[in-house]
Formats: C-alpha cells, sequence, structure tokens
C-alpha cells in the first residue's frame, strides 16, 4: 500500500518514535525536505527484488531506503522476522517514510531502520537489534537495485563488517589473546560503573572490535585513519563523554604530543579514562618488540613501537599528579604469554579453526589469571570525577 504525504510521515515517525526515539527526531528535522522521489525500479523488477525479502527466514539487512518506494504491501503475517532498512542520508530515509506505510511494521518491532554514516555508525546502530540477530541465523543483505556501483560496493562492504559483527558479538572469546585481554578488562570496568547507557569514546580504534564488547553503550570511534577525527585535537566539548579509552595508542603518537593526547582523553571524559599499552619502564615489552620485529618487518604498527619508542610510564604518573587526578596501574598481560600470542598468529591463517579454538579456550579458562609482572602491556585507569 503505497501513501503519499505529510499524513504518512506522520504515522511512520510516531511508530518510529516509540522503539528509535533519537532517530525519529533526527528524520523530524529533515521531514521538509522530504520531497516524494522516484522508485529507483519499478513493475517486475520491484516485485522480483521483494520476493526473497518478505519470504525470508532469517532476519535481513536491507540497503538504501530508495527500496522502500517500491514494497509490496506489508502483510502483518508475512515477512522476515526483522528487517533493517539502512540508509546513509537523513533525507532520503524521510522520503522513504513519506511516501511508504510502514507504521504497523515499525511499531511492530520487526522493523527498524538505521541511519549510518560509515560502518562503525551501524555497528552501533544494530547493537539495540542485538537480542534478535545474536539468536537468529545470519541475516540476510540485500542492495537496493539502481544505485552507483560505486555505493552499491560501499553498501555490500558494510553488510560483509556487519556479519563479521554479529558473528563477533555471539563469541567475542574468539579474538587473538593479546587484544581479548585488554578489552576484555576494560568492558567489564565500564560495565560495573554503569549496566547500560554510558557514552563512549575510544580514541585511536579504527575499528568496531572493542564496541562489540560493550552491546549495552554507545561506543564512537576517534581515529585518524578511519573516522578523520585527530586525537590531539578532539572536535568535543569538556566533559562529553562518559567513559573515554586509549588502546595502545600512546605508542603510535610522537613523543612530544604524547601528554597533549592524555590531556585531549582526560578533557572530554566525565567519569574515567582507560589508557592500555606497553610503557618504556617495562623491560621485556621493548624486547619482544625488538625481537618479533625481526620476524614481521612490514608490520607498520609495530615499526612505530621501534621508531617513536615507548611512553613513559613515570612521565604519565608525573602529569596525573600535578593535576590532583585519582589513578590506578596495573598489569594486564605478561610478556611470556604476549609472546605466545604473536606465536600462534600464523594459524590464524593457516590453520583458522584451530587459532580460533586455541585462543577461544585459552580466554575463557586463563586469561584472568594471566595477569602481572613482568607485564607487556599495563591498565591505567583515571577516575575524573
Amino acid at each position: 500500500m503505497i501513501v503519499a504525504g505529510a499524513a504518512a510521515l506522520e504515522r511512520n515517525l510516531a511508530a518510529l518514535a516509540r522503539r528509535q526515539p533519537e532517530l525519529a527526531g533526527s528524520l523530524r528535522a529533515c521531514r521538509d525536505d522530504a520531497d516524494h522521489a522516484v522508485p529507483v525500479f519499478s513493475g517486475t523488477r520491484g516485485a522480483e527484488f521483494w520476493a526473497p525479502i518478505l519470504d525470508s527466514s532469517t532476519p535481513v539487512l536491507l540497503f538504501a531506503a530508495d527500496a522502500l518506494l517500491q514494497a509490496p504491501p506489508f502483510d502483518a503475517a508475512g515477512g522476515p522476522s526483522l528487517l533493517v532498512v539502512v540508509e546513509r542520508r537523513a533525507e532520503r530515509l524521510a522520503r522513504a517514510l513519506r511516501s511508504v506505510e510502514l507504521a504497523s511494521w515499525l511499531q511492530s518491532g520487526r522493523l527498524a531502520l538505521a541511519l549510518a554514516g560509515h560502518e562503525l555508525e551501524l555497528m552501533e546502530a544494530l547493537k539495540p537489534l542485538l537480542a534478535v540477530l545474536l539468536h537468529s541465523a545470519a541475516p540476510t543483505v540485500f542492495v537496493a537495485p539502481g544505485l552507483p556501483e560505486e555505493e552499491a560496493q560501499q553498501y555490500r562492504r558494510w553488510g560483509d563488517e556487519a556479519g563479521r559483527f554479529i558473528e563477533f558479538s555471539r563469541e567475542p572469546a574468539f579474538l587473538n589473546i593479546e587484544m581479548y585481554q585488554r578489552f576484555k578488562l576494560v568492558a567489564d570496568r565500564i560495565d560495573a560503573l554503569a549496566g547500560s547507557g554510558l557514552s563512549i569514546l575510544d580514541a585511536g580504534g579504527r575499528e568496531w572490535t572493542f564496541s562489540a564488547f560493550l552491546p549495552r553503550h554507545r561506543v564512537a570511534v576517534a581515529d585518524l585513519e578511519t573516522t578523520g577525527t585527530d586525537v590531539r585535537a578532539l572536535p568535543h566539548a569538556d566533559a562529553s563523554f562518559d567513559v573515554v579509552t586509549g588502546h595502545h595508542l600512546l605508542e603510535h603518537v610522537p613523543a612530544p604530543d604524547r601528554m597533549r593526547v592524555l590531556a585531549e582523553l582526560v578533557r572530554v571524559a566525565r567519569r574515567r579514562v582507560y589508557i592500555t599499552g606497553p610503557f618504556s619502564e617495562s623491560g621485556c615489552a621493548a624486547e619482544i618488540d625488538r625481537f618479533v620485529s625481526q620476524l614481521a618487518p612490514d608490520n607498520p604498527y609495530l615499526q612505530e613501537h621501534l621508531r617513536l619508542g615507548l611512553p613513559s610510564l613515570a612521565e604519565i604518573e608525573a602529569w596525573l599528579r600535578a593535576r590532583g587526578l585519582s589513578y590506578h596501574v596495573e598489569p594486564i598481560t605478561r610478556c611470556n604469554t604476549w609472546l605466545l600470542a604473536l606465536a600462534l598468529t600464523p594459524l590464524q591463517e593457516s590453520r583458522p579453526e584451530v587459532y580460533r579454538e586455541v585462543t577461544r579456550y585459552y580466554n575463557r579458562r586463563f586469561q584472568e589469571v594471566d595477569r602481572g609482572e613482568p607485564a607487556y602491556q599495563s591498565l591505567i585507569e583515571i577516575k575524573v570525577s
């Protein structure tokens, strides 16, 4: 049933607001620009596109809201258990809501909308839906036809990443040992602050892996490579986030800029800052870096450890004390475990199933008891308030 005009938009927004109030507010702001749109495909082609979606027995990720403009009637008795429509542009999504009656599906919870400027935002939009997605088969991905090929390819990449995010959320213990050690510990500390609803900035995070450990919280990433954000000058007001994290960040920052970065992390945090990484005071950390760099000379991140040098824990502690900030330092991963984790890495490509099972067994069984000196990486927990 195709319904044109403002009435359909209002019904859809009202239904959306019950389950996704923040998104409904964003779309209301652009409703005046939600003019009628020309369907990107029509007739038989539209019916052929929608048939497998409505017949799907698994959740569906549908990329590009233009596809809704040619949608058949949404039958309350049919269709997938969850249909997630993903769009990059708010005006496109608002136009679709103006043109198509979706209120019953939105109200039932079987339809969810996601507005995402990049794939990291998409993962955050999927978090409230994980209760359904984690207990279903992998979602089926559809991309609306008629899009420019570059945009269609981007959406397909997002679909692949969304599948990985959902799979990883089912079992994060498959992550490699050294990353699991730091992410799990910090995530547990954050959960202890509040069961849900905290805003978190992951500085230098580059990807969604840490965010997957925090399904009940919202995580934004600040990273020069992926989001274009310079952590030396964060574009956020003071105390913008409940928690700020910097996982293995400072050793990739030139030494003269490290205290500037630390000051930025503290400035935008309301409650806690968590910093993990190797420090120069650990002789075995520098020794392992030199040894492994010979085995992996093409690894740019490891080479930065050697070129820039490891940050000084003593310098960081002096900076924190001078500002009257309460903090706590603890070792996370022993050096021998770190070396073992790196030695297992070749299995990730040559025998991936063996690698996954070994890392999962270790992370479930030993990671909590394998913390101490001599440590490769440590955690600094800073109490801002």
